[in-house]
C-alpha cells in the first residue's frame, strides 16, 4: 500500500527486502526463496492492476508525472543544477538514519521493527539521492514526508535506552530529532496562519476564490486551463485541463513537442486560460521573450501577455506561444506570491 501511496516509496521496499535477505541468511536457501516468493507475490497482486492500468493507458508503467519530473537515467545535477531540497528535510532523514542505525546495533536479535525502521531510513537515504541526482521539477516540501517516520518509532527506544546509560550522546539525538521535528511542525503551523489571516492571500486561496468565481460567472459547459488546477477544478464545478501535463497524457506531451498547444486547446474548446504572474520575475519562459514583463502584467500596464507550456517528456522544449491580451483579462486577484489572473481565448 505504500508504493500505491507514493511510487517512490520503492526504495523503502527495496532496502526492506534486502535487510530481510541479509537477517536470514542463515537460514537454508530453500526456506529464504520461498518466503521471499510469498513477500513478491503479495506486492505483485497489489501493485500489478495499477502498472498495468499505466501500461494500457499510457504505454509505460510508470505514469506521466513520474516521466515528467525524473530525468532518470540522464543525471540533471549537471543539467539542470542541484534541485531545492528543503534543509529541514536532510536533517530529518540524517537524524532519522543515525538513530535507526544505533537501534540496529543495540538490538539484541533483528526483529520485525528493527528491519523495517532500518529498511524505511535507507529507503530514504535512496530516495534523497534519487532526488539530488535526478528529479528535475516538482520538488515540494511534501515530497519528504516520509523522512520523519522512522524517528517515531526510533524515539522512544532511544529516550528509554538514554536514561538507563550514561550515552548523552543519545539523548543529544534524540533532542536534534525533536527540534527538527518541531521546527517542521512550526513551518506548516505558519504556512496554515498564512493561509487563513494573511492579507493579501495566499495563493491557493486565491485558487479557491477564483474557483468560486468561475462557478458563479461562467456556464457550465465552461473549459479552463491551467497549472497547479487541482483546488481550482475540484471547487468550480467545471472541466479544467491541467497544462503541466502531470495528469495529463503522452498525446498533451507530443502536441507540446510540435509546438501545436493553441492547436491543443482548440481541439479541447478550452475558453479561459489561468495563469499566476509573480511580479519579481522577468517574463513568463516563452521563446521569443516578446511578451510583457511580469511586472507589468501585474500592474495591469500591459497590452499582451505570451503563454506557453513545456514539453518535458522531451526535454523542456516549450510549446508555441498563446498571446493574451489585456481586453480580455475577466479576473484578477492578487496573492502573497503575485496575481492570478484569467483570461478568455475563445468565445
Amino acid at each position: 500500500m505504500l508504493f500505491l501511496a507514493r511510487l517512490d516509496m520503492v526504495f523503502v521496499i527495496i532496502a526492506a527486502l534486502v535487510l530481510l535477505g541479509w537477517v536470514g541468511r542463515a537460514q537454508p536457501l530453500a526456506i529464504r526463496s520461498r518466503q521471499f516468493a510469498w513477500l513478491l507475490l503479495g506486492l505483485a497482486c497489489v501493485a500489478a492492476p495499477y502498472l498495468l492500468h499505466n501500461a494500457i493507458q499510457s504505454g509505460d508503467i510508470v505514469p506521466v508525472s513520474g516521466r515528467l519530473k525524473s530525468a532518470f537515467p540522464q543525471v540533471a545535477l549537471f543539467s539542470h543544477g542541484v534541485p531545492p531540497i528543503p534543509a529541514i528535510a536532510t536533517a530529518g532523514m540524517l537524524v532519522s538514519l543515525a538513530a535507526s542505525l544505533w537501534l540496529w546495533q543495540c538490538a539484541r536479535s533483528r526483529d520485525n521493527l528493527t528491519v523495517l525502521l532500518m529498511g524505511w531510513s535507507i529507503g530514504n537515504l535512496l530516495h534523497w539521492l534519487h532526488t539530488l541526482l535526478f528529479m528535475k521539477w516538482g520538488i515540494l516540501v511534501s515530497h519528504f514526508a516520509s523522512y520523519w517516520v522512522p524517528l517515531i518509532g526510533v524515539a522512544p527506544l532511544l529516550l528509554k535506552a538514554s536514561a538507563q546509560s550514561q550515552r548523552f550522546w543519545q539523548g543529544w539525538l534524540v533532542g536534534l530529532g525533536v527540534m527538527a521535528a518541531l521546527i517542521w511542525a512550526w513551518h506548516d503551523v505558519h504556512a496554515c496562519y498564512r493561509l487563513r489571516f494573511l492579507s493579501p492571500v495566499h495563493w491557493r486561496t486565491s485558487m479557491y476564490n477564483a474557483a468560486l468565481w468561475a462557478r458563479q460567472h461562467t456556464p457550465l459547459d465552461a473549459v479552463f486551463g491551467m497549472t497547479d488546477s487541482g483546488i481550482f477544478g475540484y471547487y468550480s464545478g467545471r472541466t479544467v485541463i491541467n497544462l503541466d501535463g502531470v495528469v495529463n497524457n503522452r498525446e498533451y506531451q507530443q502536441y507540446l513537442y510540435r509546438r501545436q498547444l493553441g492547436e491543443y486547446l482548440r481541439r479541447n474548446r478550452v475558453q479561459y486560460l489561468v495563469v499566476y504572474v509573480v511580479p519579481d520575475l522577468p517574463r513568463f519562459p516563452t521563446p521569443s521573450q516578446q511578451g510583457a514583463r511580469y511586472a507589468d502584467v501585474y500592474r495591469g500596464a500591459y497590452r499582451a501577455f505570451r503563454f506557453c507550456a513545456h514539453a518535458r517528456m522531451y526535454g523542456d522544449i516549450p510549446s508555441d506561444e498563446i498571446i493574451l491580451y489585456r481586453p480580455n483579462e475577466v479576473y484578477r486577484e492578487r496573492h502573497i506570491r503575485g496575481m492570478l489572473i484569467i483570461w478568455r481565448i475563445s468565445e
